[in-house]
């Protein structure tokens, strides 16, 4: 009996430990609306524009596809970095060079996906400002 409760509390503790990586580690994220599917990596770039239904991806091998970008001084700044909020549907892009943090909705609609610029962070000196 000690051994079965034993073996039984380390799937438990396994289970958790892939939902908690999981649910930490957002290498890539994807959305599915209709027949397209995309994929954002965790730097923010477009990996993925799929049909779903031939599985095709037609997004460019040899160019880069930041999911947005940002003009900075007369600049172009491309993301760093991405985490995505499962709960609130928020991508969070941050621009490392420019100091900019920004906020983005998902919403998967039946036949497309919207993204909407819910908030924008700039920090300067290490005090931030929001801009909405």
């Amino acid at each position: 009996m000690p051994v079965r409760i034993k073996t039984d509390f380390m799937k438990y503790l396994f289970s958790l430990s892939l939902l908690l990586i999981a649910f930490f580690t957002h290498a890539q994220v994807s959305f599915t609306a209709g027949g397209l599917k995309i994929g954002i990596d965790k730097k923010g770039f477009v990996t993925e524009l799929s049909n779903t239904g031939d599985h095709q991806n037609y997004l460019s091998k040899d160019t880069i596809a930041p999911l947005m970008t940002l003009i900075s001084g007369g600049k172009k700044q491309y993301p760093t970095s991405m985490t995505y909020a499962a709960g609130a549907k928020k991508i969070n892009l941050i621009f490392d060079a420019a100091g900019v943090a920004i906020s983005v909705k998902v919403t998967v609609k039946s036949n497309h996906l919207v993204f909407e610029i819910t908030d924008a962070k700039i920090e300067l000196q290490n005090s931030a400002t929001s801009c909405r």
